[in-house]
């Protein structure tokens, strides 16, 4: 039986919020800050807005390129000056279909410790969507720029945020959970871009420019979805701390910058030891022609153990595909779990004289890989698997200027044919269930799926107009809009992120008619599949619960 999935996009838009807005206000380059700040009296300045907006205020701004001369407080050119809360979040909004920039080539560094295009400093409840920052320069060899920092800030949503050309980090994020009376922290990138950051000025040039360089804290959760890092000088993704972390459908390419000591595509570690929950999941993603590691999965020793969930990725051209550090204090005790993956042409050579795939020497579980499980003696622990056989031939393209095509008009990544696999690829169905969505009767090996509906019709694909869940993310409850064709009667799955079955309902419904069902999610906040099933065809999407 082959089955359709799809996973939606979740776009933090304000239908799906449940805030009261107290106040719309919107800032053009042409306004001045002395006018009301209505659309046809705008502000002129994005210092203004943040200034001014408090809980429940939306402030949109229009197209154009701010440049500012001069920092707005202390090392900041920017400074976010409020918090929203639950229930009533403050939203800084491009205006749709406009493009916004605050280009900071003309700030002066000199004098200044720090320098940051925006600063969020105990901050709490905020959406930023549709924003670029540009040109931020490294003030001195001793410290960092960034693109966007925050301290001891919580409870963020950046959608479609852009940063680059940035002398140093893109995004800077310090957690604050345990801090200043902060519970948890649910912190979401959707669909953003950090490109060229690199910190030419500093002791050791370009091993502080990392896209993304994040802490977490316990009771935190961040979640990158459709986000791009490239052309850094140091790690695309750089994310550390004792809280759940996931990477779902990120691109991480040309980390190459001469003498950089990491160049990593994904680097993810420092993580509680628990035996029970993962605290990172990557799944879906690329990461490509890094002279680093494609991924890192990285221990502080002698404190923690590997614990990801490494599902369905694909690295291609990476110095070494894989590392996985080793923890003297509980050696051959790795918690990593990897499944579905693709290495394929790292740049450098093992011990062995083999293509460095994988950079590993504790145990890991490992399973429908194109490696295997190397025992004690393999150098490193791996070896080449006969299930199947990668060749340039497995791809539809290899083309890796397709990663930077522009976004499509909603903000999510373009369409490319680099790295999907071709029709003949035995690659297809060659997976094991991880709890994702998939095509076929299994599976596939890597990032992304052989899409079977446009190479063949077959009566048992459901369209995806059958079935819609929303408000999606939403706080513990979804509903689910299905259209029937074969039963009168279906079963509701919910998985958590493991794959394992956390619910399961049954329902009547009219066939041919629109049914509306409502969902109540498990209490954790988190990532969950749904799966509707009928008896003869299936249907998977995905809902992020925030409570």
């Amino acid at each position: 039986m082959k089955k359709l999935f799809l996973i939606p996009l979740f776009m933090f838009n304000l239908a799906a919020s449940s805030q009261i807005l107290a106040a719309t206000y919107y800032v053009a380059v042409d306004g001045n800050d002395l006018n009301p700040g209505t659309i046809t009296q705008p502000w002129g300045t994005w210092q203004k807005a943040f200034d001014t907006a408090v809980a429940g205020d939306t402030v949109y701004f229009r197209g154009g390129v701010w440049y500012p001369a001069d920092h707005t407080e202390g090392n900041f050119i920017t400074i976010i000056k409020n918090s929203g809360t639950k229930n009533n979040r403050i939203y800084f909004l491009n205006y749709p279909g406009e493009h916004p920039i605050l280009d900071c080539s003309l700030v002066d560094t000199v004098g200044n410790d720090y320098n940051s295009g925006m600063f969020i400093d105990e901050k709490h409840f905020i959406n930023f969507r549709g924003l670029t920052i540009r040109n931020i320069y490294q003030p001195h060899s001793r410290q960092l720029a960034a693109g966007i920092g925050a301290w001891a800030s919580s409870n963020l949503h950046f959608e479609n945020i852009t940063l680059h050309d940035i002398g140093g980090r893109g995004f800077s994020y310090m957690g604050a959970t345990g801090f200043f009376g902060v519970e948890y922290d649910s912190t979401y990138w959707i669909n953003c871009d950090v490109y060229n950051c690199i910190d030419s000025l500093s002791e050791v040039p370009g091993n502080g420019g990392d896209g993304w360089k994040m802490d977490q804290e316990d009771s935190t959760y961040f979640y990158l979805y459709g986000c791009r890092s490239w052309n850094n000088s140091d790690d695309g993704f750089d994310i550390s701390g004792s809280a759940t972390l996931i990477f779902d459908n990120c691109w991480a390419f040309n980390m190459q910058f001469p003498g950089a000591l990491d160049a990593n595509g994904f680097k993810f570690g420092g993580v509680r030891d628990s035996l029970t929950e993962p605290p990172r999941i990557v799944r879906n993603c690329i990461s490509a022609f890094n002279n680093g590691s494609g991924f890192y999965d990285l221990e502080y020793e002698p404190y923690y153990r590997n614990n990801s969930r490494v599902y369905n990725n694909t690295i291609y051209k990476c110095g070494t595909g894989i590392g996985i550090s080793r923890n003297s204090l509980y050696p051959d005790t790795s918690l990593s779990v990897y499944r579905n993956n693709i290495v394929y042409e790292p740049l450098e050579i093992d011990a062995g004289g083999r293509p460095y795939n994988l950079a590993v020497f504790d145990y890991y579980t490992e399973s429908h890989n194109t490696w295997d499980y190397g025992e004690p003696g393999s150098l490193p622990r791996w070896v080449p698997t006969d299930s199947v056989t990668v060749t340039d031939d497995d791809f539809v393209s290899l083309d890796g200027s397709q990663l930077t095509l522009p976004r499509k008009e909603d903000g999510s990544l373009p369409d490319i044919d680099f790295l999907k696999l071709s029709p003949n690829s035995d690659l297809i169905d060659a997976g094991t269930f991880v709890g994702l969505p998939f095509n076929g009767s299994s599976p596939d090996i890597g990032a992304f799926e052989f899409d079977a509906a446009t190479a063949v019709a077959d009566d048992n694909l459901l369209a995806s107009t059958k079935l819609s869940l929303y408000p999606n993310p939403t706080n513990s409850m979804v509903n689910i809009e299905y259209v029937s064709e074969q039963q009168n009667r279906i079963t509701i799955s919910v998985f958590n992120i493991l794959g394992q079955i956390v619910k399961t309902e049954e329902h009547n419904v009219t066939v041919g008619k629109s049914n509306q069902i409502k969902l109540t999610l498990p209490l954790s906040s988190g990532i969950y599949i749904i799966q509707v099933n009928d008896g003869v065809k299936s249907f998977v999407g995905s809902v992020v619960n925030l409570k």
